[in-house]
């Protein structure tokens, strides 16, 4: 199952990694974040998976042969962003890495998946963010399940302060940390409009049967994690049981 925590910059979405990790590890469930598919892709011949750089260029050929009109939306609508459309490009590979390797992990979560990326693109880039957004969702490859921590844009650009001047301890003042959140993640507005984009998205993929647990991110992260664990193992079991079935 490939899961992708969705939610604005300092929902908690490494946090909440963690609490799921723990309470699925717990329950006998095995577990990996994106960088673990990396030691995981074994269904390649030997000479690809030998060599990083080879594997990840298949795996992009790949992703261009099996989704030709994602891939050109992608780069029509991140021109001159060449950083981010690689980030997106990692997070879908990723995906089929997943996919081509079914029993590396039960549960496979992501942080700051295809969805979050293509979001960040839009709007940095395109004045046109619903039909994009809308047009992504029916061609790129979505995840089996999306866990949305909902948090209000106003708390999100205070957290990710907050949490930038810890790290910096005082070496820089706070209007500089603060312009160094906007350009990173926007102001309250920005914020706000990927959070409406996200809720759209949201609505476009349960459509496609895409599973969607909400959560607050401001309830305590074991609570959120247990509830989403919880969500989560019973997807796999339901699973596990069509599969013996059929």
């Amino acid at each position: 199952m490939f899961v992708e925590l969705l939610g604005l910059p300092a929902s908690g979405k490494s946090t909440l990694f963690k609490a799921c990790k723990s309470s699925l590890t717990m329950s006998g469930r095995s577990v990996g974040s994106a960088a673990d598919l990396d030691t995981k892709d074994t269904s390649l011949p030997g000479y690809f998976r030998r060599n990083p750089v080879t594997r990840a260029l298949y795996r992009s050929e790949q992703l261009r042969s099996e989704y030709p009109e994602c891939v050109e939306l992608i780069d029509r609508t991140s021109s001159g962003q060449q950083n981010a459309r690689a980030l997106l490009y990692s997070s879908l590979v990723r995906q089929l890495i997943c996919a081509a390797n079914p029993d590396a992990f039960e549960v496979v979560m992501i942080d700051e998946g295809g969805i979050h990326r293509f979001i960040h693109l839009l709007v940095n880039s395109s004045p046109s963010h619903d039909d994009l957004l809308d047009r992504y969702c029916d061609l790129a490859p979505l995840p089996d399940a999306v866990v949305y921590l909902k948090l209000d844009p106003a708390v999100s650009h205070k957290r990710a302060l907050a949490r930038l001047a810890q790290r910096d301890g005082g070496k820089q003042p706070l209007e500089q940390l603060e312009r160094r959140i906007n350009a990173a993640h926007g102001g309250a507005e920005v914020l706000r409009l990927r959070a409406d984009l996200m809720e759209r998205a949201l609505e476009r993929i349960r459509a496609k049967g895409c599973e969607i647990i909400r959560v607050d991110a401001t309830d305590e992260p074991v609570k959120v994690g247990n509830t989403v664990s919880g969500v989560l193992n019973d997807a796999l079991s339901h699973k596990q049981q069509n599969k013996k079935s059929s």
